[in-house]
């Protein structure tokens, strides 16, 4: 009898950690859909160069369209700086005062 009792008492105990984890797991696969949307979404503005002065979205995009007319431009200056975490806000700074502007290679 007592053996019993304790199998059921561990299948319940089970049961209680299975359903626990599954609703983890739901939590997590909820949090992946979120996250990825907002990567799609990011890189949606990333490629629109959303945010940009109207003239270097216009430069930058003609450049992704690869028709030959805009040889040598290289990209924004803020998508090629690379610094410490430390120094990221004063490149923050720094990119929204022109260093948006493309830069083109020789």
């Amino acid at each position: 009898m007592e053996e019993g009792r304790r199998s059921a008492e561990a299948h319940a105990t089970k049961r209680q950690e299975m359903q626990a984890l599954s609703g983890r797991w739901q939590q997590l696969r909820e949090k992946v859909n979120r996250d990825e949307a907002r990567l799609h979404s990011l890189r949606e503005l990333r490629d629109s160069y959303e945010g940009f002065a109207a003239g270097v979205r216009a430069v930058m995009q003609a450049k992704q369209g690869k028709s030959g007319v805009l040889k040598g431009v290289i990209g924004p200056a803020g998508d090629l700086i690379s610094t410490e975490k430390a120094y990221e806000r004063a490149i923050e700074a720094a990119r929204a005062r022109g260093v948006s502007i493309p830069r083109l290679g020789t």
